[in-house]
């Protein structure tokens, strides 16, 4: 069912048919109207069918820019062809139609044709009539009611015969025929042969007589002769050598028949001397008999440097290629051979400076090291270097010496304790002159709270006895008495509030405190 108009559906195959003939009536009824570039055409798919080949016809329209609807009526034998199929290749019409010889197509708007519009299929008919056949289609093409172009197209295709040949069989000396089996077609064709000696056809089996074109010489092998066709190479007159007189050193041994060499001339037989003749580049060993040279060959030496041949034992003048530089061992120095290794004569080292702790001693001539650079021997000389460990010297080279404790001397007091002030004593090392200050606690006589003082108590007195020059394990000076100073901070209450230093006497008993 298709749309026409308004949207209203009709049954498609029979009101399209009537509309085509109404198409068609129109193309023939009204005045022919030609575009001045429009046109039309038929192409075949294949130029030459058999029986049963189907062949696809299409149309082409161009050069219309303005029409609405195309009418084609088909033409073509039906003995020879039946139709298969048909459809429009253009989309988008408001009514399109295929009835058997004539087909329809039609625009609600007028539009441009420049393309293959329509095609249809035809088969060959079996028995069909060989030979062209012309197939046409009428054409017109409308604008409304005004025709734009209608013509009529064709084209021809070939109806053969897919033959079925019977074997082909000999007509006379120099043809051969064979028969179609379909359509009785009769093919003749000429006798062919491998060449001018095979005698028989290749196609149809034909035998014919040849005559061989021999040659006059003699073909030969290790074994036979014989003469050979210049054509096909066949053989005739085929048989065994027949041996002449035996070889000699000059002479082969032939066949008499053909001239074959069965054995080659054995040549001179050569009885060289066993002593080896030279020149200056070769050797070789003369034939006693004719004094040809056999075993000639050149001189043969290691190197360019080696004097005497391999082979013969001659000998040749060389002359070396000495290096430039030296080679050298602690017993001298020579020039050795680039080519074969020799050395030039051995010379003694010519020595230079003595070697030193920077430099070794070496060779003037080649370089050779004499004497190995010595040994460095340390030289601990200049001030000392003191720490408060001890004292050292560098050697020029950086290294320390083994660090020395100080030696100290008795010590000097240079500054006496009182009860105010610490004193300070001083030790100097008797070696480098390192002095160590040790301080003098001062010393503080202390009264027990609230007691006054009595012309009893004691006063200290500092006395230079002879423990007062050592320094005492704690490096502290130690006068009469030894004074240990313990600080107690004490709140004895809100009107007291002092610190305490108690002062014992070294070597006083417990009695006496």
């Amino acid at each position: 069912m298709l749309p026409i108009g308004g949207g209203m559906e009709i049954t498609m195959k029979r009101t399209v048919t009537i509309i085509v003939a109404v198409v068609m009536l129109l193309a023939l009824m009204m005045p022919i109207v030609y575009a001045q570039n429009a046109g039309a055409s038929i192409k075949a798919s294949a130029s030459t069918l058999n029986a049963g080949s189907k062949v696809t016809f299409t149309v082409k329209i161009t050069g219309v820019t303005a029409a609405k609807s195309i009418g084609i009526m088909l033409k073509y034998d039906e003995s020879v062809f039946e139709l298969v199929s048909g459809e429009w290749l253009i989309k988008g019409s408001a009514i399109s139609d295929f009835s058997g010889g004539t087909a329809a197509i039609a625009y609600s708007d007028s539009r441009a044709f420049n393309e293959n519009v329509f095609k249809f299929t035809l088969k060959v008919k079996n028995g069909a009539k060989l030979g062209s056949q012309t197939v046409k289609g009428e054409t017109v093409v409308k604008n409304g009611s005004a025709t734009v172009y209608s013509n009529e197209i064709k084209t021809s295709v070939t109806i053969a015969c897919k033959h079925s040949f019977s074997k082909w069989t000999s007509s006379n000396a120099s043809k051969h025929t064979h028969k179609c089996t379909s359509c009785g077609y009769v093919e003749n064709g000429n006798h062919n042969y491998s060449n001018a000696c095979d005698t028989t056809c290749n196609t149809c089996g034909y035998t014919r007589s040849v005559t061989h074109s021999y040659k006059t010489k003699w073909s030969s092998d290790s074994s036979k002769h014989w003469h050979e066709c210049s054509v096909c190479k066949t053989k005739k007159d085929e048989a065994k050598h027949t041996p002449g007189a035996a070889a000699t050193e000059t002479q082969p041994q032939t066949c008499t028949t053909c001239g074959y060499v069965i054995k080659k001339a054995l040549g001179h037989t050569h009885k060289p001397t066993g002593e080896w003749l030279t020149d200056t580049s070769s050797h070789w060993h003369a034939c006693s008999t004719c004094k040809d040279k056999a075993d000639l060959a050149n001189h043969d030496y290691d190197n360019a440097c080696d004097p005497t041949c391999n082979t013969c034992g001659y000998t040749r003048t060389i002359t070396h290629s000495y290096a430039a530089n030296w080679t050298s061992d602690k017993s001298g120095h020579w020039h050795i051979c680039t080519v074969c290794g020799a050395k030039d004569e051995a010379v003694s080292h010519t020595p230079g400076a003595e070697a030193t702790e920077t430099t070794p001693q070496l060779c003037t001539v080649c370089g050779f090291e004499i004497a190995p650079v010595k040994a460095h021997e340390h030289k601990y000389e200049g001030d000392w270097v003191v720490s408060d460990e001890g004292h050292c010297r560098l050697c020029s080279c950086g290294e320390a010496s083994e660090t020395e404790a100080h030696t100290y001397n008795e010590g000097e007091v240079t500054k006496k304790p009182t009860a105010t002030e610490n004193g300070e004593k001083v030790y100097t090392c008797t070696v480098c002159k390192h002095e160590k200050r040790v301080e003098l606690e001062l010393y503080v006589e202390v009264l027990p709270p609230d007691e006054p003082a009595t012309d009893d108590t004691e006063t200290p007195v500092t006395t230079d006895d002879a423990s007062e020059n050592s320094p005492s394990a704690s490096d502290k000076h130690e006068p009469s008495f030894s004074v240990i100073s313990l600080v107690i901070g004490a709140v004895l209450g809100a009107a007291v509030g002092a610190a305490v230093v108690l002062v014992i006497k070294k070597g006083k008993k417990k009695d006496e405190n």
